[in-house]
């Protein structure tokens, strides 16, 4: 078990090489969030060339019996998408 601390001079080279490598990592990271940011908002571009965030209807538990038919048709019908 005879360990032999790195000098000086090499030491400073493997303080370089990570903290050269970090920054690189960093910067990957970065732009790979701003890419998946973008990508995960879908947008729906309307006639008038109006282009919004798609927005869900939450039809998942429509007709389930939770609320009347009428009231699930009307709730549907009047959504809001303005910004």
């Amino acid at each position: 078990m005879n360990k032999q601390l790195p000098n000086r001079r090499d030491f400073n080279g493997l303080c370089v090489g990570l903290g050269s490598s970090l920054s690189s990592v960093s910067t990957m990271i970065v732009a790979l969030s701003d890419a998946s940011a973008r990508a995960a908002t879908p947008r729906v571009k309307f006639q008038d060339g109006t282009i919004v965030p798609a927005l869900g209807q939450g039809s998942a538990n429509l007709a389930q019996g939770s609320y009347a038919e009428g009231a699930e048709e009307e709730a549907l019908r009047t959504v809001d998408v303005t910004p």
